[in-house]
C-alpha cells in the first residue's frame, strides 16, 4: 500500500465498488483483499460503518457523514480532501470516489470530478456507457439526483429530470479522507489497531 491517493482503480466485477473506492485511496490495487476484508464474518461490503472501519485506520484525518450536502463536499475537496459516497446510480447503488470541483458557467453551477470504478455514467439516459470512469467530470444536478435527494434509481433519474438542485440539503453519505500515514498491506487490516480519530457528523 502506498501513501500517494492513486488516480484510478476500476471494479473488476459488478460488486465490487466499495472495495475500489478504498483501494483508490489507500494507494492499492488490491481490491479483492479489501473486499475479502469488508465482507469478513458475513459482514456487507456497502455498509458505510464498516468501510469506515477501515477508511479510518490509514488516514491523517478522517470523517464520516450521513447527512453531508453538497456544499459539505464541495467545501471538503477545497480543502484537500478526497470523498467516497454512494448513489442510486444502479438498482441497488453505486460507490464513487470524488476528487476535485470547479465551476460549470455554462450551468451557472459547479461541477464534481468522479472517479467511478464502473464506467462513465451517463445522466441523460440514467445509465453507464462504456467508457471508463477515471476522472469523469459529473454535474452537480446529477450527483445531487444520485447521492443526496432520491431513493431509488427511478426517483434519481426523475430528479435530474426536473433539473433539481438543493446544494444545502443534508442527506448525503460521505468518507471524508485526507492523507495516508500507513504503508501496511491491506491483509493486516484486521490485525491492526485504529490510531485516528473516527469523527462521525450526524
Amino acid at each position: 500500500m502506498s501513501s500517494k491517493v492513486l488516480d484510478f482503480v476500476e471494479q473488476p466485477d459488478a460488486y465490487t465498488c466499495q472495495s475500489a473506492a478504498i483501494a483508490r485511496v489507500l494507494g492499492t490495487t488490491d481490491v479483492m483483499s479489501i473486499r475479502h476484508l469488508l465482507t469478513e464474518g458475513g459482514r456487507d461490503a456497502g455498509d458505510p460503518w464498516n468501510m469506515g472501519q477501515y477508511l479510518g485506520k490509514y488516514c491523517q484525518e478522517y470523517r464520516f457523514s450521513l447527512t453531508a450536502s453538497l456544499n459539505d463536499a464541495r467545501k471538503a475537496l477545497e480543502a484537500g480532501f478526497q470523498l467516497i459516497t454512494h448513489g442510486f446510480f444502479t438498482g441497488s447503488g453505486h460507490v464513487i470516489g470524488l476528487s476535485r470541483v470547479s465551476a460549470d458557467p455554462k450551468a451557472l453551477s459547479y461541477r464534481f470530478n468522479a472517479e467511478d470504478p464502473w464506467y462513465e455514467f451517463d445522466f441523460l439516459s440514467w445509465s453507464y456507457t462504456r467508457n471508463s470512469g477515471d476522472d469523469v467530470s459529473y454535474s452537480s444536478y446529477g450527483i445531487y439526483a444520485a447521492c443526496v435527494a432520491s431513493s431509488s434509481v427511478s426517483h434519481a433519474a426523475e430528479i435530474y429530470r426536473r433539473g433539481e438542485l438543493n446544494s444545502a440539503m443534508g442527506n448525503m453519505w460521505l468518507h471524508i479522507i485526507k492523507k495516508l500515514k500507513s504503508s501496511r498491506s491491506p491483509s493486516s487490516w484486521g490485525r491492526s489497531r485504529a490510531t485516528c480519530t473516527l469523527s462521525v457528523k450526524t
